[in-house]
């Protein structure tokens, strides 16, 4: 699924999965999103097509040297 995502992305866009995902959370790209150009016609098509805004990638941080891991996606904060 994610590589399939993967593959889209650089298909139909001709941009990284990252830079999509990326671009997804920016609240100015989400305004952008909202016009009627051709390229935002664009965008929306393939979100339609690929899971929308929902991030679509598994968030991942180096843990050592050349090693990848997966990263919680929340975190609780403690009051005092």
């Amino acid at each position: 699924e994610e590589g399939e995502f993967r593959r889209n992305c650089q298909d139909w866009l001709g941009i990284p999965a990252d830079v999509v995902e990326e671009s997804k959370r920016c609240p100015l790209f989400r305004e952008w999103l909202k016009g009627n150009t051709d390229a935002a016609h664009h965008w929306k098509i393939f979100l339609m097509q690929n899971g929308g805004l929902a991030p679509r990638l598994r968030a991942t941080v180096l843990v050592e040297a050349g090693e990848e891991g997966p990263v919680a996606t929340s975190r609780r904060r403690r009051s005092r």
